[in-house]
């Protein structure tokens, strides 16, 4: 008799896991990713932190430039040039947590509109070793001391980190 209420009770057990709406439409929710926006101004003296802190991969968006007495100097990226309308030079002033960006995932493609969206490892500057909690972080903008520069950066972050690359999800 016991065996037959055991038995019995497992049966349902079973019927009721089966029954469990496992990737239903409906069921798996799909959690917001967490965005913000921040605007840098050129040659903070400290970084701008996000108010949110972040883990593992996220996208990243930067646009803005500096002018020097009123004329595109450079972007996030690239010196630009006045005759050629183009990129001049790399520019390794655009800091993630302290380190030039470029570092670790090497310098985009110019971008005539001067912005640029890629995906970053929020632990890629950090010791391996060290814990993978959730962390803010930190940009800046460091570029030469010159009289009359002026520039502001927007940087546009998020923890969907395919945002700016939708094709590449579920790879």
């Amino acid at each position: 008799m016991i065996e037959l209420v055991t038995l019995a009770g497992a049966v349902c057990f079973c019927l009721a896991i089966l029954s469990f709406p496992f990737g239903k439409p409906g069921f798996l929710v799909t959690p917001t990713p967490i965005e913000e926006t921040l605007e840098v101004s050129l040659n903070d003296i400290k970084p701008v932190y996000t108010r949110n802190e972040y883990s593992d991969w996220v996208s990243i968006s930067i646009s803005g430039i500096v002018e020097l007495n009123g004329e595109v100097f450079h972007d996030a990226y690239y010196h630009y040039n006045d005759v050629t309308q183009g990129p001049q030079s790399e520019f390794d002033g655009f800091l993630i947590d302290g380190v030039p960006a470029s570092h670790g995932q090497g310098q985009p493609e110019y971008r005539y509109d001067h912005t640029y969206r890629f995906s970053h490892y929020v632990y890629r500057f950090q010791d391996p070793a060290a814990s993978k909690l959730p962390k803010a972080i930190g940009f800046q903008v460091i570029s030469e001391p010159a009289g009359g520069m002026d520039g502001v950066f927007r940087i546009e972050i998020s923890s969907d980190s395919f945002k700016h690359k939708p094709e590449a999800r579920g790879r």
